[in-house]
């Protein structure tokens, strides 16, 4: 079973027509990463704070299928792909966790994420601790 990551969706996520605005359900979807790194043991702040490494995301990617309104619950199941020497994939599927199986799945997404030395602006390998929570979420799947 993939990672799995609940919230609710707040009124500062939604935009003048009252939905979920594109740009927040990114953010969301980062959220449920970060949910990620510390249900493995990564220290955030450690890890984000980090000045010869950073992860960066090179690529976003996401489609609504249903809109998604203030009050809502969402589940944003986060499995990880691709995972090569210094870059990785994440998708994510975004449910409404109180509407019909029929019309659940309110959006997909994905971004991938390559590491590179601070320094140089060049890829380098993904430290270990990170390889460990991709693999292991990959594993529980």
């Amino acid at each position: 079973m993939p990672f799995t990551y609940q919230r609710t969706i707040y009124f500062s996520d939604t935009d003048a027509a009252g939905v979920v605005y594109f740009a927040n359900l990114l953010s969301i979807c980062h959220e449920s990463y970060e949910a990620l790194l510390a249900a493995s043991g990564i220290d955030l702040n450690e890890f984000f704070s980090a000045r010869s490494i950073a992860v960066p995301i090179v690529h976003a990617s996401i489609d609504f299928l249903h809109p998604m309104r203030c009050g809502e619950v969402i589940q944003v199941q986060l499995q990880p792909t691709e995972i090569e020497t210094y870059k990785f994939r994440l998708n994510y599927t975004i449910a409404l966790a109180n509407r019909s199986s029929s019309d659940q799945i309110a959006a997909s997404a994905h971004t991938v994420h390559v590491c590179i030395k601070t320094d140089r602006r060049e890829k380098t390998n993904l430290p270990e601790s990170l390889q460990q929570c991709l693999l292991q979420a990959i594993e529980s799947a």
